[in-house]
C-alpha cells in the first residue's frame, strides 16, 4: 500500500479518481476502489502506540487491545470504500472529540507513568484532527456526487469482562441520529441484522441497548455533513476471545459476509431517500 501525505490524501480524494493509502505516518488507510454512496469505518481497529507514549505507558499489550476493537475493520473490508484508524485508542480516541481524546485516565485505570507534555498532546491531537480533515472531505464528495453518504461507523464491546443486562449481538446507537429522516434507511438494519447467519449463535439486534451512538464521527457529521448518516454499530465480541484476543475466524467471515448484504440495501435504500 503506498504512504501517502495528508494533502496527497486530499488530492486524491479532490480529484475523483480510485485509490489505496495509507497515511505516511501509518496513523489511518484509506481505500477507494470506487466511488459509492457509502463507506465503512472501524476507528478502533489499531493497536499502535508511538514510541514516545509506549516507553511511558502503564498498561501493556493484552491490557490495552482489551479496550480495543481489533478485526473490526475486516467486518468492511469487501466495502469499495473503507477508512481504517492504525493507532490505538489509548493514543488519541476517535469517537472521542479533541477535548477529550486524549487520556490521563481510561476505564478507572491510569495510563501513564509520567503526565504527558503538552508537545506530546498535540502530536496526539494533531493527528486527530488530521483523520477528520480527511473523513469530512471524503464524505464531502460523496454528498456532491451521490448526494449524500452513508457510514457504517463499526465498534466492537466486550460481554465477558463487563456486564451487561441481555447484551446483543448488535448495538446501534441513534442518539445523533435524525430517525425520522433516516427511518426507511435504519429498518434495512433492523430487518437484516437479526437475520444474519451466524455459526453456533442467533443474531439479535439492540437499540441503545449497549451504547447510544454519542461518538465523535456522528458529531462530524451532524454539524458537518447535511447529508452523510452515520450508524454506529456496535458488535459483541463473539467474534473473539476478549481477554486473549484470539479470533475466531468463522464467525469474522459470517460477520463480514452479513455487512456487505445489508450495506448492499440499506445503500440502495438511502439514495433513495437522502
Amino acid at each position: 500500500m503506498q504512504k501517502l501525505t495528508e494533502s496527497e490524501i486530499l488530492e486524491a480524494i479532490q480529484s475523483g479518481e480510485p485509490f489505496s493509502a495509507c497515511h505516511e505516518d501509518g496513523a489511518f488507510e484509506i481505500k477507494v476502489e470506487e466511488y459509492c454512496p457509502h463507506i465503512g469505518t472501524a476507528i478502533h481497529a489499531g493497536h499502535t502506540l508511538r514510541q514516545d507514549l509506549l516507553d511511558n505507558c502503564l498498561l501493556d499489550d493484552a491490557a490495552r487491545l482489551l479496550e480495543e476493537d481489533p478485526f473490526t475493520d475486516s467486518f468492511v473490508s469487501d466495502f469499495p470504500i473503507t477508512l481504517v484508524g492504525r493507532d490505538s485508542r489509548y493514543e488519541y480516541d476517535l469517537n472521542r472529540g479533541p477535548d477529550t481524546a486524549v487520556y490521563d485516565t481510561a476505564w478507572g485505570v491510569e495510563v501513564w507513568r509520567q503526565p504527558l507534555t503538552d508537545a506530546q498532546r498535540e502530536t496526539s491531537l494533531a493527528k486527530h484532527a488530521r483523520f477528520y480533515r480527511v473523513m469530512r472531505a471524503l464524505a464531502a464528495q460523496l454528498e456532491q456526487r451521490f448526494g449524500g453518504a452513508l457510514i457504517v461507523d463499526t465498534h466492537s464491546y466486550n460481554y465477558r469482562v463487563r456486564e451487561h443486562a441481555a447484551p446483543p449481538v448488535f448495538n446501534i446507537g441513534t442518539e445523533q441520529v435524525d430517525e425520522e429522516r433516516w427511518r426507511s434507511v435504519l429498518e434495512v438494519f433492523d430487518s437484516h441484522l437479526p437475520r444474519m447467519k451466524l455459526p453456533g449463535i442467533e443474531a439479535t439486534l439492540g437499540w441503545n441497548a449497549v451504547f447510544y451512538g454519542r461518538g465523535y464521527q456522528a458529531t462530524v457529521a451532524r454539524e458537518h455533513l447535511p447529508q452523510t448518516l452515520v450508524v454506529p454499530l456496535e458488535v459483541k465480541k463473539v467474534f473473539m476471545d476478549e481477554t486473549t484476543g484470539q479470533p475466531d475466524q468463522a464467525m469474522i467471515d459470517a460477520v463480514r459476509a452479513g455487512f456487505n448484504d445489508l450495506i448492499g440495501v440499506a445503500s440502495d435504500v438511502f439514495v433513495r431517500v437522502r
